[in-house]
């Protein structure tokens, strides 16, 4: 099982990314099916961030929850991003 695709907007789903940058989707799956969400993730267009198993739903929920509050403010054309400075 996986759980993702919550924490954007349709037409952001189906753009695939925001003013020509790729668009991160957060998700929790089952650690044995993570290949599988990630190419599905991938295949829309979106870079994949695995947030752990399915017991670890309640990130995507909290991530919805600050999407939505920006959302109020920005417009729903918004999406969150992972940034690594590694």
């Amino acid at each position: 099982m996986v759980r993702a695709f919550n924490t954007i907007a349709v037409e952001t789903l189906s753009a695939g990314n925001l003013q020509g940058r790729p668009v991160d989707m957060f998700y929790v799956s089952d650690a044995h099916i993570t290949e599988v969400a990630d190419q599905l993730t991938t295949d829309c267009g979106l870079r994949p961030v695995r947030l752990g198993d399915l017991d670890q739903g309640h990130l995507t929920d909290q991530l919805l929850s600050l999407w939505a509050a920006f959302g109020q403010q920005r417009g729903h054309h918004i999406a969150l991003a992972l940034i690594d400075g590694r």
